[in-house]
């Protein structure tokens, strides 16, 4: 195996959400901006969205993971999290 190292990919923790503990992981490449979402107690890492990023900055794209993120938070709840806990 070769590892492989990306300058492109950031993680932010989601604050205010269910002790913090999800993480939002932006990747960045050359036509695009991506946004994963993981809760630290699962080892899901899953796609939330991806936005050409030809017509808006990083921090655009920031501020709409921002405003999605509480439905993105409850489909990786009902699709990866436990049912129960």
């Amino acid at each position: 195996m070769i590892e492989l190292k990306n300058p492109f990919i950031r993680a932010y923790q989601v604050d205010d959400y269910d002790d913090n503990n999800y993480i939002v992981y932006i990747k960045e490449d050359d036509e695009t901006y991506k946004a994963y979402l993981q809760n630290k107690n699962y080892g899901i890492i899953s796609l939330m969205f991806g936005l050409p990023n030809k017509y808006l900055t990083l921090d655009d794209f920031i501020t709409i993971v921002n405003k999605n993120i509480e439905s993105e938070i409850k489909v990786y709840q009902k699709l990866h999290e436990d049912k129960e806990g």
